[in-house]
């Protein structure tokens, strides 16, 4: 199999998308002694949920723990959208306790799985990242802007305003009547390219990850907490000023997902076996336990921004990860074990169509003059709606449809 095929695919809604490949790299010399390698294979979210690349097809084990955090916390970005009215049941608040953490989350996932790939500085390993971003971008902007137009014409609508609600969509994915969820994309497009340009210029080494990893959480931070973040970008229009000041609000999240990926095992993202103690599991969840709480604690104020920003919610993303990423295959049955790695296998699609889903049931309901509340009982239709509409389009004979679900 030559390099090319063995190369990197990626695409987040995050979860993340990537194909690994094994590295055969030298060890290097951190400075102590000590040899350490950095990545012989890259962690990733397969096909089927959050897999690890062992080197060979029987190796390859899937994390159960990130594979449902990818799937929980696509649920919550539909129940940001669709599930913010009162009068919700009172076990519904855990739900929406977390929905805040939903982007940082994924952020952070989506660096900690493909950080050795910007540690590496693997050009091919971008482009096809990159390519993995970009094709969901442009292909769901196109499929809103074309069913938005059809019922315009067939039902009188006024959905599209022009060629440019495409063209503002596919550039910054933040066009108010179509899908401005896309910004996310078009954020992780970005600053992976930032994050391989600053490796490939200073190198690889683990001093080099610290300092970069670093730069960025504080960088970030420096620009939320001092308010220059919102006064550059706040005032502009509405497709600019959303993905341009997220883009400064979610770089410690990609910050903190490179120093995931170096200090965790080489070849698993599972924190618990990178660790010496016998019940290392139980360590990493309460750990995760103990950073929940304390980011419930006062944190210093934040200027005004947009929704991503502050210490409070990166430490609760982060708590977030450690819990999940202590639960394995040890701890639910096999067969939701499968279903959960089967189901993850579309958060990407149910992100990217839940907008258009939720807008065509409530506008069918209204036509049909039904009460229509956004709550989490239509927040979990919706979700339900948008997962069945994946799984169909994958089924499509159609190869693109498969690459922008999965």
């Amino acid at each position: 199999m030559s390099r090319r095929d063995r190369g990197a695919s990626t695409s987040l809604h995050a979860g993340e998308h990537i194909s690994g490949r094994h590295f055969s790299r030298q060890c290097r010399n951190d400075g102590s002694g000590r040899a350490y390698r950095i990545g012989n294979a890259i962690a990733y979210a397969g096909a089927n949920g959050v897999c690890c690349d062992m080197g060979s097809e029987k190796s390859r084990k899937f994390h159960v723990g990130l594979s449902l955090l990818k799937l929980l916390m696509c649920f919550e970005v539909v129940l940001i959208h669709y599930g913010s009215a009162g009068g919700n049941p009172s076990w519904t608040f855990p739900f929406h306790a977390i929905k805040g953490e939903a982007v940082p989350v994924f952020m952070l996932t989506s660096f900690a799985l493909a950080g050795n790939l910007f540690i590496d500085s693997d050009f091919t390993l971008l482009r096809k990242r990159i390519h993995r971003l970009v094709l969901p971008l442009v292909a769901w902007s196109a499929i809103y802007f074309g069913v938005y137009l059809l019922l315009d014409l067939a039902v009188g609508t006024n959905l599209i305003h022009g060629v440019r609600d495409f063209i503002w969509q596919t550039v910054t994915g933040h066009r108010a009547n179509l899908n401005p969820s896309m910004w996310f994309h078009s954020d992780l497009i970005v600053l992976s390219c930032l994050a391989f340009a600053c490796f490939r210029y200073v190198g690889g080494s683990k001093q080099a990850v610290y300092v970069i990893a670093g730069s960025m959480v504080v960088l970030g931070l420096m620009m939320q907490y001092t308010g220059w973040n919102y006064d550059l970008f706040g005032t502009l229009r509405f497709e600019l000023k959303y993905p341009l000041g997220r883009l400064c609000e979610t770089l410690p999240y990609a910050g903190l997902g490179l120093w995931l990926a170096c200090i965790l095992p080489s070849k698993n993202p599972d924190i618990a076996r990178g660790l010496p103690w016998k019940h290392s599991r139980m360590v990493v969840l309460g750990t995760g336990f103990v950073l929940l709480c304390v980011a419930r604690l006062p944190w210093p104020e934040l200027a005004e921004g947009f929704n991503y920003g502050g210490l409070r919610v990166l430490w609760l993303s982060l708590a977030i990860y450690f819990v999940f990423n202590a639960v394995n295959m040890d701890f639910i049955p096999k067969c939701l074990s499968w279903l959960t790695i089967f189901l993850s296998r579309y958060a990407l699609g149910v992100y990217c169509i839940h907008r258009l889903v939720g807008s065509l049931v409530t506008g069918g309901l209204k036509k049909m003059d039904i009460l229509v509340s956004h709550d989490f009982t239509f927040a979990c239709g919706v979700f339900l709606l948008s997962l069945l509409a994946c799984i169909l389009m994958a089924l499509l004979p159609f190869r693109i449809f498969r690459q922008i679900v999965t």
